[in-house]
């Protein structure tokens, strides 16, 4: 079931997927990781936001850390993030960013975020 987020649909590409397809009027855009709204952090010095992005497949993060270009990422808030594997309450919304090469393990890095994105 898709869920909407300023003004995109999100809808997950298989049951215990870590990416949603980003659709608007209809169409698939392309496919993004969702982040978890708890996972951020905000440097004091100068106001910047980052976020912790996880990924699934190792090779689908190695991938976007050797790739500089700015990508979309789907912001959730888990319905209880005390439960594993987290499901989605609410997108929160749709943001770009872009890689700072900062990497926590295998299967998440950090992210500078750039701004939001609105359908339309």
């Amino acid at each position: 079931m898709a869920k909407k987020a300023d003004g995109f649909e999100l809808k997950f590409t298989h049951r215990g997927s870590w990416m949603v397809q980003r659709i608007a009027a209809g169409r698939v855009i392309d496919v993004i990781p969702v982040a978890w709204a708890r996972d951020f952090r905000i440097d004091t010095a100068t106001g910047r936001k980052f976020q912790k992005v996880n990924y699934q497949d190792v090779g689908d993060m190695e991938a976007r850390l050797n790739n500089p270009a700015p990508f979309a990422f789907a912001l959730a808030e888990a319905k209880d993030y005390a439960v594993h594997p987290h499901s989605v309450k609410v997108f929160q919304g749709v943001y770009e960013g872009a890689v700072t090469g900062s990497v926590f393990s295998d299967r998440s890095l950090e992210i500078e975020v750039l701004r939001r994105l609105k359908a339309g």
